[in-house]
């Protein structure tokens, strides 16, 4: 996180932002707003643009930026620079810690089985955006979990049965608290099967 300060004297104005620089700060609510609005970026105007993208990246209200003087908003460029998807990792997480809680993928996509199917296929229906759809694939393959040691005494992560009854508040908590950085590749694999 970057602390940028933001003034205008000439009304006697300042904004302190702390501002995220990089994914693995950004839940994946932000980062399916910054996606929207980069894939909306030529129908903005250039300030506006910015603007939004601080808004985002900050948390605070745009309208407390519009009386910042547009040279101050330079500050920003090599940080909405670095927020390209291209810089998300590839790899996988085993797991992944929110609030005390082991989340655990779903690995061997092959292996689905039928009571994940079925409901990856209604949400995929129910679904009005490709973002909902890529939020419900999210919280039905990712999913608590607990260690188990076998036989020879190998252990293994081993993820709970999917249940319907948590849908939402997985979902509302991934999307509030599970970075970009981990979210976006566990998305891109259980969409195509792999990793990149």
């Amino acid at each position: 996180m970057t602390n940028i300060k933001l003034v205008n004297e000439e009304i006697d104005y300042q904004l302190d932002l702390n501002v995220y620089d990089g994914w693995n700060e950004l839940n994946l609510e932000s980062y399916f707003k910054i996606i929207s609005l980069i894939q909306d970026k030529d129908n903005l105007e250039e300030t506006l643009f910015f603007v939004e993208m601080i808004s985002i990246l900050s948390n605070v209200e745009k309208e407390k930026l519009f009386d910042i003087p547009v040279s101050q908003l330079t500050q920003f460029a090599d940080i909405i620079s670095k927020l390209s998807p291209d810089t998300l990792p590839h790899t996988i997480p085993d797991t992944i810690v929110i609030d005390g809680i082991t989340y655990v993928p779903k690995k061997n996509m092959s292996n689905l089985t039928t009571n994940e199917m079925i409901w990856i296929k209604n949400k995929q229906k129910e679904s009005k955006t490709s973002i909902d759809t890529m939020i419900g694939i999210l919280v039905i393959l990712l999913r608590p979990g607990y260690e188990k040691t076998n036989e020879a005494g190998v252990t293994k992560w081993i993820q709970t049965p999917y249940d319907n009854d948590d849908f939402e508040t997985r979902k509302n908590i991934f999307l509030h608290k599970l970075s970009a950085n981990d979210g976006i590749p566990l998305v891109n694999f259980f969409l195509i099967g792999n990793e990149k």
